[in-house]
């Protein structure tokens, strides 16, 4: 499933039926959105944060061992474009 499908499916739950709308004629919605939003934010956070952590980890490790980083290069772009795709939903 696409990151943006995953986002707009945990949307879908958090504000119930109606969509936004159902978030001002709906007191249980908005009181699962206000409380839930935060949290999705956070650990969106933590997971864009552990991508970083975890390629300059793995560029690190490939130096140390004398291999190649074109690849892990590669990776990183994909990650970084991953990362922007969360930031963007």
């Amino acid at each position: 499933m696409a990151t943006d499908q995953a986002h707009e499916q945990n949307n879908a739950c958090v504000k119930g039926d109606g969509g936004a709308v159902g978030l001002t004629e709906n007191p249980a919605a908005l009181r699962r959105w206000m409380i839930a939003g935060p949290e999705v934010v956070r650990v969106i956070s933590e997971f864009e944060s552990s991508l970083l952590r975890a390629r300059r980890e793995m560029v690190i490790l490939m130096n140390s061992l004398g291999m190649r980083t074109g690849p892990i290069h590669r990776l990183s772009h994909k990650m970084d474009d991953f990362a922007l795709v969360l930031k963007l939903t």
